[in-house]
């Protein structure tokens, strides 16, 4: 009933229904990209949270979902769950005395999420009403949310520094605390660039430069586009591959076939991948069908073709446009409308990613 009280801007991918990390990251990509094959740079800054659901002020929280619209009787709820809720910890076979918590939102709580996200909402309001950084049409498209990880995105170092300085302002009038030595910055666009990196700081310390900053769990590189990414993603294959076999090596195959579906129907954000060497999208795939040889214990010259016709089973290729198909269906049945600017744009029309989705499910070569 008050679930629409909850709701956030466009910017806040974390949380809510029809977007995610992929779409998140796929955001991301898209827009730097963009701007770089236009002969623009990009700035990014890769803000870290320190301990952001254990330090929400529970008193700043009310206030904004009064401000909401919230019932006084749910506020006076809320409150009193907050004022009198108790908490142990367990060490071993002990556990603590109760104690209560003046502040915080419990992570894993289900509410929690949702709170937080409105906690701070109010950050990305005033982030986009700057109206500096980058644009996709007529949308300030700024920064990215998820939860307490945040990017700032902008076309100058003058502007990236006015953001900085937004969350900085921002988060000492809401008791966060943003740390400096997980805060990173990267830069996307002419690489003669990289001897020249100005100096940020947040908190008075300045922060560090890096080509590739892992976020929302995706490798992001500013040079080699998804090389790291890719070579992380197939070393996971090797892993969990070797795991299953040694655990399950005795199991009917009808039970792999369940497993090999869990653990592999799809590879996380396989559908941003933008090699610039198809030789790295050929090592995933052999490491794909090795996977398979080895829990089932095929021989590595049966054909790769024929074990997976033979299982009911997709292959790479048909695993990676299953992925595709899904994504662009979110994308295009999406009420975002960060994500629909971005669909109905330039952006998404003359992206090396979009060319590779063509070819993935039209067969159709730019």
């Amino acid at each position: 009933m008050y679930g629409k009280l909850l709701g956030t801007t466009n910017n806040q991918f974390g949380y809510k229904k029809g977007v995610g990390t992929e779409m998140a990251v796929y955001a991301l990509k898209q827009v730097a990209h963009h701007y770089v094959r236009n002969g623009t740079p990009v700035f990014l800054c890769y803000m870290d949270a320190s301990k952001a659901f254990d330090n929400v002020n529970h008193f700043t929280l009310l206030g904004k979902l009064c401000d909401r619209g919230f019932p006084a009787i749910i506020i006076e709820l809320l409150l009193f769950w907050f004022r009198n809720q108790k908490f142990v910890v367990r060490w071993g076979g002990g556990i603590s005395r109760p104690f209560r918590v003046l502040n915080s939102v419990r992570q894993g709580g289900i509410l929690s999420a949702y709170f937080f996200a409105a906690y701070m909402d109010e950050l990305s309001e005033k982030l986009t009403s700057l109206k500096v950084g980058c644009q996709i049409g007529t949308i300030i498209f700024n920064h990215i949310i998820y939860a307490d990880d945040i990017c700032l995105m902008t076309t100058s170092i003058k502007a990236l520094k006015v953001l900085i300085s937004v969350c900085e302002q921002y988060a000492a009038a809401h008791d966060l605390t943003f740390n400096p030595k997980k805060t990173v910055c990267q830069y996307f666009g002419d690489y003669s660039y990289d001897d020249s990196r100005p100096l940020i700081k947040l908190c008075g310390k300045t922060l560090q430069w890096q080509d590739t900053v892992r976020y929302l769990g995706y490798d992001v590189s500013c040079r080699d586009r998804d090389h790291d990414e890719m070579l992380r993603r197939r070393r996971e294959i090797y892993a969990r591959a070797n795991q299953l076999r040694s655990r399950f090596a005795m199991c009917s195959d009808s039970v792999k076939q369940y497993l090999f579906k869990t653990y592999f129907s799809s590879i996380y954000c396989c559908t941003l991948w933008t090699p610039v060497k198809k030789d790295y999208l050929e090592k995933i795939r052999v490491a794909y069908n090795d996977a398979f040889r080895m829990l089932f214990s095929h021989s590595r010259r049966c054909s790769a073709s024929k074990m997976f016709a033979d299982a009911s089973m997709n292959d790479f290729n048909a695993m990676r446009r299953t992925s595709v198909y899904s994504l662009l269906t979110r994308l295009a049945t999406s009420d975002n409308k960060i994500l629909q600017a971005l669909i109905q744009s330039k952006v998404f029309t003359c992206s090396s990613t979009s060319k590779i989705w063509k070819e993935l499910l039209f067969n159709v070569r730019s």
